[in-house]
């Protein structure tokens, strides 16, 4: 027989036998929220098109089979964000385009609903930020650049940042040295923009020490972090060298 079913949040038109759906029907679900998802289904599973929609507009929006979701969809979050691409058996799979509110623009493919190979990250700036993916984690070489050049270049080992690499910053900076499992360690070298050159020490991304190359011959070493006694060598100026030599 036919009945409609109801309750609070939801409405369902359609055959219903022994407590159960039966058949062909469709169904409306109002969330507390005002958001709306409509669709039909076939043996108490979602079969065909569904739409989500809030006062905004429509949130989501592709098709069923058997419950489960097939072929291209639209999602949209109430924050603005955007992303399109396959559905197969339930799972996202090849190209997708995701919007993000912050302006951000990432595309690339996915398999079983996680990331596989190469991935484009466009951000609002203009910086891009590229490189691969292995089942959902960042893995192989990663480069970020805007139209200055390279800011960021290095290796990712599942989804952690692995080996030598070198950063570059807006204001003409610039760093380079070693990661060990997604940590400074060790040595690294930070040129800043007025030339001055600096080594500082980590051990497990923990800062333990520095020495600082000043321009003009001048060297310092300050205390590390582990209570190493501190030191200064200094070149003798201009001043001194006059002195000396009168």
């Amino acid at each position: 027989m036919d009945k409609e079913q109801r309750s609070k949040t939801s409405t369902f038109q359609g055959a219903y036998e022994s407590g159960k759906n039966h058949g062909v029907g469709h169904w409306v679900v109002q969330l507390k929220d005002g958001t709306v998802r409509e669709g039909p289904q076939v043996q108490e599973k979602k079969h065909g098109h569904w739409v989500t929609q809030n006062i905004g507009g429509i949130m989501a929006e592709g098709w069923y089979v058997g419950g489960m979701r097939q072929g291209h969809w639209i999602l949209r979050w109430k924050d603005g964000s955007k992303g399109e691409g396959l559905y197969v058996d339930g799972k996202r799979q090849d190209h997708w385009i995701l919007c993000w509110k912050d302006g951000t623009k990432e595309e690339g493919r996915y398999v079983d609903s996680e990331r596989q190979g190469d991935w484009n990250m466009q951000l609002a700036n203009g910086t891009s930020v590229k490189g691969p993916y292995v089942n959902g984690k960042r893995h192989g070489n990663w480069v970020t650049q805007h139209a200055g050049g390279i800011m960021a270049e290095g290796w990712y080992v599942a989804g952690k940042r692995q080996g030598h690499w070198i950063q570059r910053f807006a204001d003409g900076s610039a760093g380079k040295g070693q990661y060990v499992n997604g940590k400074r360690h060790g040595v690294w070298t930070v040129q800043l923009a007025n030339g001055t050159l600096r080594e500082e020490w980590f051990l497990n991304g923990k800062k333990r020490g520095r020495t600082v190359r000043l321009l003009y011959g001048i060297l310092r070493k300050a205390r590390s972090r582990a209570g190493r006694a501190q030191r200064r060598l200094l070149t003798p100026s201009r001043k001194q060298i006059g002195r000396s030599a009168a």
